[in-house]
This record gives C-alpha cells, sequence and structure tokens, in this order.
C-alpha cells in the first residue's frame, strides 16, 4: 500500500496507540475508533491523492497478521474492536484500489482516443470485414493492419478468421473502453462549453 507521508502527528500517535493495544491483547476503545473512522473519512473524501501516515501502514500489517494468524479469544469486546479496525482498514483499501483503476482508465483513453472511430464502426458492425472496415475508416488496408494489432493484443479486439477474410468484433473489454472515451469526450464538451459561457458572460 502507497501511503504518503502527512503532518498529522495526533492521527500518526493514534495509530500507534491502536498499534499498541492489539499487539498487547487489549481492546480498541470506542473513542479511538471513532477519531480513526472520523480521519479515514476525512481523508477519503479529499479529491486529491490520499495522505496518511507511515503508522497507518504499521497498523494495517497488524492488523493483517492479527487475523491470519492469532487465534479467537472468548473477549467478545475485544474481538468486536479488532473487526471494526479491520473494515476501516478494508474501507482503504477499496478506495486505494478503485483510485488505481481510474489511474489506468485514465492511461487507456489517452492512449486509444485516436481509435474512437474504429472501435465505434466495430460497436455498430459487430463482424465488419477488414477490407470494410478500411473503406469506412478512409485508409489502405495496409495501415489498418498497423492499427489493429496493439488493440488486439491488449485484448480490446477479437479477430475471427475465415479463410483468408477476417471479421473483428469489440470485447467486453473494448466496449468498456470506447464508452470511457465516449464519456471523456462527453465531459471535455461540457467543459468547453461551459467556459465559451463564461467567456462571453
Amino acid at each position: 500500500m502507497e501511503i504518503a507521508k502527512t503532518s498529522d502527528k495526533y492521527f500518526a500517535s493514534l495509530c500507534i496507540q491502536i498499534d499498541l493495544d492489539m499487539s498487547e491483547g487489549r481492546p480498541i476503545l470506542e473513542r479511538q475508533i471513532h477519531e480513526l473512522s472520523r480521519w479515514i473519512t476525512k481523508s477519503l473524501s479529499n479529491s486529491g491523492a490520499m495522505s496518511l501516515p507511515e503508522e497507518f501502514c504499521i497498523l494495517v500489517e497488524r492488523v493483517d497478521n492479527y487475523w491470519r494468524y492469532e487465534t479467537k479469544t472468548k473477549d467478545l469486546e475485544r474481538e468486536l474492536s479488532y473487526a471494526r479496525i479491520y473494515q476501516l482498514v478494508s474501507l482503504v483499501r477499496i478506495w486505494e484500489n478503485e483510485k488505481q483503476q481510474d489511474v489506468i482508465v485514465d492511461m487507456e483513453v489517452e492512449l486509444y482516443k485516436n481509435n474512437v472511430i474504429l472501435l465505434r464502426i466495430i460497436y455498430q458492425s459487430p463482424g465488419v470485414t477488414h477490407k470494410a472496415l478500411s473503406e469506412c475508416l478512409k485508409c489502405t488496408p495496409c495501415r489498418l493492419s498497423q492499427v489493429i494489432p496493439p488493440l488486439v493484443d491488449n485484448g480490446y479486439l477479437l479477430v475471427q478468421r475465415i479463410g483468408s477474410k477476417k471479421y473483428y468484433h469489440l470485447s467486453g473489454k473494448g466496449e468498456r473502453l470506447l464508452t470511457y472515451i465516449e464519456a471523456s469526450e462527453e465531459y471535455n464538451k461540457r467543459r468547453l462549453h461551459e467556459n465559451h459561457l463564461k467567456a462571453v458572460d
């Protein structure tokens, strides 16, 4: 988990105290759980990069080790407090995975946005031939043969070969990419329109 350092010394000390309590088998106080929840919620609601201290990483490791290696006890208060800490840590992991997915999507959109017409044609005409696709794009079949392989290799296009002919289909991944690109284009259009209205005013 890649987490940046922060100057919030209180939160760092809170993570240290919770980690110490868990290492010594003590239940986590309700006040501590509330404060941890409050700080994590504040971090998740921040539109920028998440900033959590190194001490949180240590706490995450403690939580993982507890659920993997330690046997259950009859101390229900302790078990429940640890379960709530685990839920908070899991929430951060879910957020982090979603942010990483957003970065991947942004990279894919930037990399393949120039192929949006090609993707749209194949989506609208599944099974389109290589020749028909090149005619729609107004490019030579040879040029199209240079564009297609990266899309196939990365799982966006499926190629069906019958004899000497090739028929193209979008994969599920390709359909999602097209959706992302079109959503990005629509967003950019709205931004341009809003900026134009502001300039006019």
